[in-house]
């Protein structure tokens, strides 16, 4: 089970409020390349094995 499963509710919490990401400097691209590398589910690419959570996927995607 990926480590990511237990924070799943909170990071779309977070990320699915459009006054937090306007608050935070943080640049459209970085929000899309994270979403690319976490949908891609490339564990063999690093250290870290992950399952994609749909849910943390979509959320990066609409804060794209």
């Amino acid at each position: 089970m990926s480590p990511f499963v237990r924070f799943e509710h909170v990071i779309v919490r977070k990320l699915g409020k459009k006054t937090l990401l306007k608050r935070v400097p943080i640049l459209p691209l970085a929000v899309l390349v994270a979403q690319k590398i976490y949908a891609q589910d490339d564990g063999d690419a690093c250290a870290f094995k992950w399952s994609p959570v749909s849910a943390v996927v979509g959320v990066l995607a609409k804060a794209f």
